[in-house]
């Protein structure tokens, strides 16, 4: 008697794998199922109603629970609904090589949505997947050079340029300090920084490091141009697992700018610190030479670039060869400010 006098609850409801809802209304569970098969065309017995956020199954004891106007997933015998993670699911399936439908059905999506949080998934992954990662050259994706010289034809060489201008400016700051350098050691410093900047010139700054055409140990992208956060330089990785890609759009590329090569403490403070560990070294037994490139080896700067034999026979350490993902620790702004 009491379920007769209650208004019915409405509902959007949706078959499974589709982005098109209608409007249901019913007093009871059995009801709102019946009716949405009849709508969809699909058999009445074995299927059931769940929750699009949680996967829920919707029954007679939760039906009066559940607000008007959720989002229903109408499933047939056999098919299985977990909520948010089954869409997330079907998305990363075809996230590597995303298809114009998905888009589509992403952009659908975000039109429909209400909730603020499942706005900001939807639109960060639109914005992703509609990425041009594959294109490398001018004439491929033209945005992307905006703001550019024209001298620049391909992402590639651009970005290798910018690794290499990054760390000539590391070098300058640190020649530059040469000048509040104890008088009695400046002569010095001035030598350590010059062997350095040969090291680095041998290597061609390291600008390899940003490139995703690079060989495998000389980059610290997957060669789609993937760059994944290591963490602030005291820690073994980033917790928040920030990731980006260059490659992807201009403003992905503008972005990555502001993503130091060593957080918090950025490349140019690892460089100071190896021209004063150098000098703190000459009355130890270890050479001059041999200290400042054990230094580079630890705190990396050279990576494992073209100057990296000359490197590793001039170490003094005992240690194995380490890669660039394991002395280069590149991320962003975001763990450097505790993000």
């Amino acid at each position: 008697m009491f379920t007769v006098l209650r208004k019915p609850k409405t509902f959007k409801l949706r078959a499974l794998h589709s982005q098109k809802k209608f409007g249901v209304a019913g007093k009871s569970c059995q009801e709102v199922l019946r009716k949405g098969c009849l709508h969809l065309q699909l058999p009445v017995p074995g299927s059931r109603l769940c929750v699009y956020e949680d996967g829920t199954e919707l029954t007679g004891d939760y039906f009066w629970s559940v607000p008007d106007n959720s989002e229903l997933v109408l499933l047939t015998e056999g098919q299985t609904w977990q909520g948010y993670v089954s869409d997330i699911s079907r998305f990363l399936s075809v996230f590597h090589k995303p298809h114009v439908e998905v888009i589509q059905a992403a952009r659908q999506l975000l039109s429909d949505e209400q909730a603020p949080l499942r706005q900001k998934l939807l639109a960060d992954l639109l914005h992703v997947i509609s990425e041009n990662i594959a294109a490398e050259t001018r004439a491929e994706d033209p945005p992307w050079f905006e703001g550019l010289e024209s001298r620049f034809q391909n992402k590639s060489s651009y970005l290798r340029y910018s690794c290499e201008s990054r760390v000539r400016g590391y070098l300058r700051e640190v020649s530059s300090h040469a000048s509040v350098v104890d008088v009695d050691t400046q002569e010095e410093y001035v030598r350590i920084v010059d062997a350095m900047g040969q090291k680095l010139k041998a290597a061609q700054y390291n600008g390899s490091y940003f490139d995703r055409g690079a060989e495998a140990g000389g980059r610290l992208c997957t060669p789609e141009g993937w760059f994944s956060c290591q963490g602030p330089f005291d820690m073994d990785d980033c917790a928040s697992r920030h990731s980006i890609n260059p490659y992807g759009n201009r403003e992905s590329r503008v972005l990555f700018s502001t993503w130091n090569l060593d957080h918090v403490q950025d490349t140019h403070g690892d460089l100071m610190n190896i021209a004063r560990w150098g000098l703190s070294s000459l009355n130890s037994a270890m050479p001059l030479e041999g200290a400042c490139l054990a230094f580079l080896r630890m705190k990396d700067t050279m990576g494992e670039g073209s100057a990296q034999p000359a490197l590793q026979q001039s170490t003094a350490t005992g240690a194995g060869r380490a890669t660039p993902q394991q002395t280069l620790s590149l991320g962003g702004w975001l763990c450097s400010n505790g993000l």
